[in-house]
């Protein structure tokens, strides 16, 4: 995996000095998560991920709603609020009266 050096470690890695601040290195992506983790290095976006990213960002996609389905939606929606209220006004009932079920 390429990624670009934040914070140069000390020491030797295979047998060569660290690459300064800034700089590109590949590196096995077992030594790359360890230090990617430890904020040490920042990935370098693979090209062809980044283009596939583009292509699917910038596709055309539309949803389309039937007014059957929104009346579907609108009927639930406004049963569902009937219920809360009825079922507001049996409590308050009961707490006035002070029974229980």
């Amino acid at each position: 995996m390429k990624v670009i050096i934040r914070v140069r470690p000390t020491g030797l890695y295979n047998g060569s000095e660290w690459p300064a601040v800034g700089e590109e290195i590949d590196l096995p992506d077992h030594v790359a998560v360890g230090m990617l983790k430890a904020k040490q290095v920042r990935a370098i976006p693979d090209a062809n991920v980044v283009e596939a990213a583009i292509a699917s960002a910038n596709a055309e996609t539309a949803t389309v709603q039937t007014g059957r389905r929104n009346a579907r939606d609108i009927a639930a929606q406004a049963s569902a609020s009937k219920d809360d209220g009825k079922s507001d006004e049996k409590d308050d009932d009961k707490a006035s009266k002070g029974t229980k079920e």
